[in-house]
Parts: structure tokens; sequence; C-alpha cells
């Protein structure tokens, strides 16, 4: 684990001089001109066509309206991603093993995102990863320590998941199944499946609750039952 880590770190440090000048391409452009348009008091769905769930708009908004819309803002926003991501991968995984095999796994995703090339930039897979990963985490530690905290922060970055791609919204169903295998300590497994199913559901309604606000909901819907259930699925 030693040697891929080494390995691993020598390759990761050439991916990141070479990234340092990835424009704007694929999906990222066409998710910006959505955030601004909204930004600009457009309605989500109804003024612009488009299927991706509204979490991902709200991203990228973010981005804007911290980092402007060029190339080098998007460019620092994936570089924070992946350290994020990468810290908690490493965090995880370090619970399970030791700690070569904790910065491997750090190391060759970090490396595995940076060799796909400019268009991996900002992905929603990619983005989705981080959610997944804290919600696994938070139902981990709910298993091994005392107390309900860490179902709910867990089933909140699992539920956040789903408004970017909704097929995460198994994930969060086979989570709030684990405590029933792994028995916690000071927790029946029922109330903590509660807990991962309950405050999995806070996220969605707010980003929802915005986007009925701006007048996206019925559009959304409209999509969905239109377009993205008898077609694009």
């Amino acid at each position: 684990m030693r040697l891929i880590s080494v390995a691993s770190a020598a390759l990761l440090a050439y991916l990141l001089w070479a990234s340092r000048g990835w424009p704007l391409i694929h999906d990222a452009p066409l998710m910006h001109y959505i955030a601004w348009l909204i930004d600009q008091g457009g309605v989500p769905y109804r003024d612009a066509f488009d299927m991706n769930l509204p979490g991902v708009y709200l991203l990228h908004m973010a981005v804007l309206r911290v980092g402007g819309a060029g190339d080098v803002a998007w460019r620092l926003f994936d570089l924070g991603w992946l350290a994020v991501t990468c810290g908690v991968l490493a965090v995880y995984c370090r619970r399970i093993g030791e700690g070569w095999g904790a910065a491997a796994a750090a190391l060759l995703f970090a490396v595995y995102h940076l060799s796909g090339g400019a268009w991996h930039a900002g992905q929603r897979d990619y983005l989705l990863g981080l959610f997944l990963l804290l919600g696994a985490w938070g139902v981990a530690r709910g298993t091994e320590q005392p107390g309900p905290g860490a179902f709910a922060w867990g089933g909140l970055a699992l539920r956040a998941a789903m408004t970017i791609k909704p097929h995460a919204a198994l994930y969060w169903i086979v989570c709030a199944a684990l405590p029933g295998r792994d028995r916690p300590r000071t927790i029946s497994p029922w109330r903590a499946a509660g807990l991962v199913l309950a405050a999995g559901l806070v996220v969605p309604a707010a980003v929802f609750d915005w986007l009925a606000w701006r007048g996206g909901l019925g559009p959304f819907l409209d999509i969905v039952n239109g377009y993205v259930v008898p077609l694009y699925s």
C-alpha cells in the first residue's frame, strides 16, 4: 500500500499541474447557463428545457455567485470538491484499515478523476460521490457510537444526493436498512432506520420548496411525466 500511495501521489502531482488550464466544457456550460438564467429571473424548467434535478442548478448558482462564470472559478470549485471528497474517503477508510490503505484510496480516487480529462470536472456523478460517502460514513458511525446524531446527518447527506441524481434514493434505502444488520449498541434498529429515512426528507423538501417558490415545480413535473419517464429513461 505504501508503494501504491507514493506512486499515486507522484502521478497525482503531474495530473494536477496538467489540469490547471482546464476550460468549461461538456455539461458544465449548459448548467452554468441555466443557473445564470435563474439568477436573471428565469423560471427553472419553463424557460430552459432540461431533465436534470434542481440541486445541480443550486450548486452552479453558488459557483457563479462566489467565483463568477470563468474557467478559473470552475477549476477551483472542481479541485476543492475533489479535496473534500478525498478527505472524507480517507477518514472513512481509515476506520476500517491502516493509514496507507486510506491514503491509497483517496489518492487513487483523485487520480481517476483527473485522468478523465476536462469533461469530468464537476460532473453530476462526481458531485454525487461526496454526498454518498458522507451518508455511508454517518450510518457507519451511528452503528458504532452512542447517540442518534450520526444517523440523522447520514440521512441528510444521502437524500441531498437525490437532488442531483434520482437513483441515489436507492442507496438511501439500502443504508437505512443496514442498522438492522449491524445492530447499533444504544438505539433500536427500527429507530435508526427511521432517523435515516426521516432526516432524508429534509433536503429534498427544501429544494423543491425553493423550486415551487420560483414557479418551476409545475414545469418540472411536466418534464418528468412527459419526457423523462416515457422517453429519457
